[in-house]
């Protein structure tokens, strides 16, 4: 199943196409679907990232799945990014600095954790324009729903303002003697606050949520309250 699965997302062929060697045989005992589908998002397309990144995951004596991979490869769980997300929307501080403390104090590379919350954006952002957002996005069906329901507390002036940011501050922190960790909360106290910002982007974005808001009265749902 594995081999079946990275063949299809790697654009490979089927299992005879990988020429195994005799060591690289073991891997075929990784039959976890999740962490076969992780590496292939990894290696979005390349098969040689893909086996070696198979390589290194069985590497050991541990069972091979989503959560090792991840931490071999450092990446975020769809559960915590979705947690930033959220708690982005409440404009929860105190969250975000616990996420932002988490990564941090478990030795991952916060620019790598950065770049998946950046591609979350981009999947919200596709949620919120295309009623086929599925066809485009790899997710399962739960991770779509998950998703879906996020999506709808922001609107797609805010995803790019957010977006904008996010890449400015991936930006900074790549650049030589930077605080990542200092960036990253900055950033986020940006997004949480946009008085902060007096960009015309952020402008725009205000009012896009004022006619959101007026949209809910309109309808006699209740308004959301800031914190």
């Amino acid at each position: 199943i594995l081999f079946n699965i990275l063949a299809v997302f790697s654009k490979g062929g089927g299992a005879d196409d990988l020429n195994l060697t005799p060591g690289q045989g073991r891997l075929q005992d990784i039959g976890r679907i999740h962490a076969a589908l992780r590496i292939a998002r990894i290696a979005q397309g390349g098969m040689r990232d893909a086996l070696s990144l198979l390589e290194l995951c069985a590497g050991g004596d541990r069972a091979a799945t989503e959560a090792l991979v991840r931490e071999v490869t450092g990446a975020s769980s769809r559960e915590q990014l979705a947690e930033t997300v959220s708690a982005i929307a409440r404009r929860d501080c105190a969250t975000l600095f616990a996420i932002v403390d988490e990564v941090v104090t478990s030795s991952r590379d916060i620019s790598v954790f950065w770049q998946d919350l950046i591609a979350f954006y981009r999947d919200m952002l596709v949620m919120l324009s295309t009623p086929d957002a599925p066809r485009y996005l790899d997710l399962t069906v739960n991770e779509a729903e998950q998703l879906s329901a996020l999506s709808a507390q922001f609107d797609r002036e805010t995803i790019l303002n957010h977006t904008k940011h996010l890449e400015n501050a991936l930006a900074a922190m790549q650049r030589s003697g930077s605080i990542k960790r200092m960036c990253a909360e900055l950033a986020l106290i940006r997004l949480c606050d946009p008085r902060l910002d007096n960009s015309t982007e952020a402008l725009l974005n205000r009012v896009a949520d004022l006619e959101r808001r007026l949209a809910l009265m309109a309808a006699g749902n209740p308004i959301p309250v800031e914190q």
